[in-house]
């Protein structure tokens, strides 16, 4: 698959020199499905952006295709910014989410609960980006916590947007292949057959289930630290098997918000509903009137080592990407370059003007040597 040159005014061809002077990276922020992100800020602009690197290669491409493809008209998916080219990379210049992803919003130290209202408008943002992608026939195939990002207006009202189209891909390409995270994985993609655009309500109701209840509902128990694909994972998901009476806060939820996770969380993928249904269901279109119940997902899911669970899944993604292999490619062959290193020296002065701290200075030195 060549790059879609379409949208060609974002598309730039870059020297690492150029990107060196334009970007000042402050830290690493979290792993895409292909690759590492990390937080820039705009030397001109002086704007925060996220810049994630990519290998050139097909999967690549496709990511970029399917980002550009599900951006318009959707407000309610990362916008990419830019894309930067260069003879081995491509660098997405994404806007920046500063409220973190969802883990980051469950876990914040201000947050103690969520009522069932905000977690309907959340529910009502995220059904909205998922039935965009499924209008143009593609499958995200990667919802989870991690890649629902937030941000906030003017009125400082939540926003959620989708990010991360590593995953993705269109029904039409055929879904055979088996990428998922563990937790969030419909059953017919365990199945390795084909199967179609549902699993994203599948794993759709998993997020929808977390917010609600406070824990994955396919681990072994409440708090349970485990995230990886164990035999027992498989088998409940498999069979559909949570025990939902084990959790008190699924007692205080309305029977319309039980209705549409059981909706959706349904092994039969023919039986299942449509993300056209979720948008459609009562629950959504009335978010505003869903009971304001107060419920205790964020403490519960806050008492679970969080810490542990971010480790767990991101040695899952390692996994299922063949991360670490990849990173053993990512260097550039500029050893010989003399003008390259001349352009270095000069740098030096450029870096003692803008560095803050030496913790940015590592992780500049991360994002453009170690690559």
């Amino acid at each position: 698959m060549e790059l879609d040159s379409s949208k060609s005014k974002v598309l730039h061809e870059q020297s690492i020199y150029s990107l060196r002077c334009h970007f000042k990276i402050k830290k690493s922020i979290g792993f895409g499905a292909n690759g590492k992100v990390y937080l820039a800020k705009s030397k001109y602009d002086k704007k925060y952006y996220a810049i994630k690197p990519l290998l050139k290669n097909k999967q690549s491409q496709n990511e970029i295709n399917l980002h550009w493809l599900s951006m318009d008209p959707c407000s309610h998916i990362v916008e990419i910014k830019y894309l930067c080219s260069t003879k081995k990379h491509y660098y997405l210049i994404l806007e920046y989410m500063h409220g973190g992803s969802l883990v980051d919003l469950i876990t914040s130290t201000t947050r103690k609960k969520f009522t069932e209202r905000e977690i309907a408008k959340m529910m009502y943002q995220i059904s909205q980006a998922v039935g965009h992608l499924h209008s143009k026939g593609i499958a995200h195939r990667d919802i989870k916590l991690e890649n629902i990002l937030c941000t906030y207006n003017e009125h400082n009202e939540l926003i959620l947007k989708l990010g991360d189209f590593g995953f993705a891909k269109e029904e039409k390409m055929g879904l055979i292949s088996t990428k998922y995270t563990a937790p969030y994985v419909a059953p017919e993609v365990l199945n390795k057959n084909n199967y179609g655009i549902g699993c994203d309500v599948w794993s759709l109701g998993v997020v929808m289930f977390v917010l609600c209840c406070g824990y994955l509902p396919f681990c072994s128990s409440i708090s349970s630290k485990k995230t990886e694909l164990s035999q027992g994972m498989i088998d409940r998901i498999m069979n559909g098997q949570f025990d939902r009476k084990r959790s008190k806060e699924w007692n205080k939820l309305s029977q319309e918000a039980k209705e549409l996770i059981l909706g959706m969380i349904q092994v039969d993928p023919d039986k299942r509903i449509t993300i056209n249904q979720v948008i459609n269901s009562k629950w959504i279109q009335n978010y505003s009137r869903v009971p304001s119940t107060k419920l205790s997902s964020a403490q519960i899911f806050k008492t679970i080592n969080i810490q542990f669970y971010q480790c767990e899944l991101e040695n899952e993604f390692k996994k299922m990407r063949n991360y670490e292999h990849e990173q053993k490619n990512l260097n550039f062959d500029l050893t010989d370059n003399l003008l390259f290193i001349k352009r270095m020296n000069k740098l030096k002065i450029i870096k003692e003007e803008v560095e803050e701290d030496d913790g940015e200075e590592e992780d500049q030195l991360s994002f453009y040597d170690n690559l």
